[in-house]
């Protein structure tokens, strides 16, 4: 990398903070993470692409979600997509065998029967109980992700053997 630095010392000195959150290996740029791998940086066009190919995905599955919800519900999916969404974050994953919600918060999801009726897992709510249940989800959070990641490259090596079989 060359460059020269700025005569302000105060750019410079961003610059500089900034500039340790990055490395580059054989010419490529990679953001570096607190734990875990090295995040390829993509420039804006091929950033875009890839995040365009998983925004139809995405919509594809909410789109297929709302038709069957729809089909009795003579059109007012207003009231349907709230619903919808929420079974799409909480629905686990082929390819990870979690849930959305899981990978993100490191916890299932309580979902009422009924909007107003408590269920049993909320009327016997253990404050001391959940605060050591949630300190244990934050020691094996890590490995239902490495479990995620891992059955993810196994899906990843069917689907290129299955490929590169044709």
């Amino acid at each position: 990398m060359q460059g020269s630095e700025s005569k302000d010392p105060i750019p410079t000195k961003r610059l500089k903070f900034r500039a340790n959150r990055f490395t580059m290996i054989n010419g490529e740029l990679y953001r570096r993470t607190t734990e875990g791998p090295l995040l390829k940086c993509l420039g804006a066009e091929k950033a875009k692409y890839v995040a365009n190919g998983q925004t139809e995905v995405s919509n594809r599955i909410l789109l297929q979600h709302l038709e069957t919800r729809l089909n009795g519900a003579n059109g007012s999916w207003v009231k349907e997509l709230p619903g919808v969404l929420w079974a799409y974050r909480i629905t686990p994953r082929t390819t990870t065998g979690e849930t959305l919600f899981c990978l993100v918060y490191g916890s299932k999801v309580v979902i009422p029967a009924e909007i107003g009726e408590e269920t049993t897992r909320v009327a016997q709510y253990d404050p001391v109980g959940n605060e050591q249940a949630r300190k244990f989800d934050l020691v094996t959070i890590e490995e239902i992700r490495n479990r995620a990641y891992a059955k993810i490259l196994h899906y990843k090596g069917l689907m290129m053997k299955s490929y590169n079989s044709r």
